[in-house]
């Protein structure tokens, strides 16, 4: 490159570097790791589903966005509630599957939400800072939303998104899996 260096490994260590880790980037790691850990979770249940083998699956879902997995995952789901018994014990698995669908729209936007926001040190000796979203919309203008957080706050939202995927492999936990031709009924609009 001429005018900018390409990426180089460093020889010092995160200890040498950084120092030892704080809480707050720790819970953002955290979130980080968690949603990628739930957007696996999601993506095995649409190879169960689809009853695709692994390698091929991957071919399927590795293009598609969280909100294309999750909205997939819940029409094959609707498709097969008929033939197929979901793990909701005795409660109606299409009431349970809006509400995991639901839950799911949340982890996202939970994670959505600290991505995507400027961080600014708002409290150093509480570990506070101020997450900072501006939006820019012809309907309202240009909007400023700001709230303080802190590291309980972050692993508050890791622990959610971690649970949402526990209830995503719970709902798949033990399905009887049939034949993709038993389920296709030929009518689509069901």
């Amino acid at each position: 490159m001429k005018y900018f260096e390409e990426f180089q490994p460093s020889e010092y260590t995160f200890r040498e570097r950084i120092g030892d880790p704080n809480a707050f980037d720790a819970g953002i790691g955290k979130i980080v790791l968690c949603f990628s850990d739930l957007e696996v979770i999601v993506s095995n249940a649409l190879l169960q589903l689809l009853v695709l083998i692994p390698c091929y699956g991957r071919n399927v879902t590795a293009e598609l966005s969280f909100k294309n997995k999750v909205d997939t995952m819940a029409s094959l789901v609707r498709q097969r509630l008929p033939s197929t018994c979901f793990n909701v014990a005795n409660d109606p698995p299409g009431e349970v599957l809006d509400e995991l669908v639901k839950i799911l729209f949340q982890a996202e936007e939970l994670h959505n939400r600290i991505m995507h926001s400027a961080w600014v040190l708002a409290k150093l000796k509480d570990d506070l800072w101020t997450r900072v979203k501006l939006t820019a919309k012809a309907s309202h203008g240009l909007r400023e939303k700001s709230e303080e957080m802190g590291p309980d706050d972050l692993l508050d939202i890791a622990d959610y998104i971690s649970c949402v995927g526990m209830n995503v492999e719970e709902f798949f936990l033990d399905i009887e899996t049939r034949s993709p031709s038993e389920d296709f009924s030929g009518d689509v609009s069901t």
